[in-house]
């Protein structure tokens, strides 16, 4: 057993899953907040998308090298989904890498940041997390075939139908 596994206590599932949750809602609220505290205009949409994906890529950029060293490391050929792309920083292949950087990072929060210069920061803390299941299993549905059982079609309609009791009146 390494030196470290006997120092240092492993966090229950528990512990992980509400500290998870709580990164989670800091994230979220530190997004919001410092979206329509900008509404004042001091940092435009673009702005504001510049700093969250640069805020994004000190994080995530070294940790997808790591995962394509230790791909290679691990024996991952040339040329396959392992070995990754993008300069060797994205364990993805490059058209994934590229796809997501402009529609996932670049398009989405810049729609988000313009939307938070109209919108009260009460509907966008209820609307951006709320009605992010309907708009992933809408383009999961869209562009990878993903089936939308009935099941799951009541759900979307009751997010649909949340949306519309707490931005509804504003739409009009």
């Amino acid at each position: 057993m390494p030196v470290a596994d006997r120092l240092l206590p492993r966090p229950s599932p528990r512990a992980v899953g509400i500290g998870a949750a709580a990164v989670t809602v800091a994230v979220w609220t530190g997004f919001i907040l410092v979206a329509r505290a900008s509404a004042a205009r001091s940092l435009g949409p673009l702005d504001l998308a510049l700093l969250r994906i640069v805020g994004a890529g000190l994080v995530l950029v070294p940790w997808g090298a790591w995962l394509v060293a230790r791909a290679r490391r691990g024996g991952a050929r040339p040329g396959s989904a392992a070995w990754g792309s993008f300069l060797g920083l994205s364990p993805l292949p490059w058209r994934v890498s590229a796809l997501a950087g402009v529609f996932g990072a670049v398009a989405y929060a810049t729609f988000a940041y313009t939307a938070f210069f109209y919108a009260p920061a009460a509907h966008a803390s209820v609307l951006m997390p709320g009605s992010l299941p309907l708009w992933t299993a809408l383009l999961a549905a869209l562009v990878l075939g993903d089936r939308i059982t009935p099941l799951r079609a009541a759900g979307l309609l009751l997010i649909v139908a949340g949306d519309l009791l707490v931005g509804g009146r504003s739409l009009l």
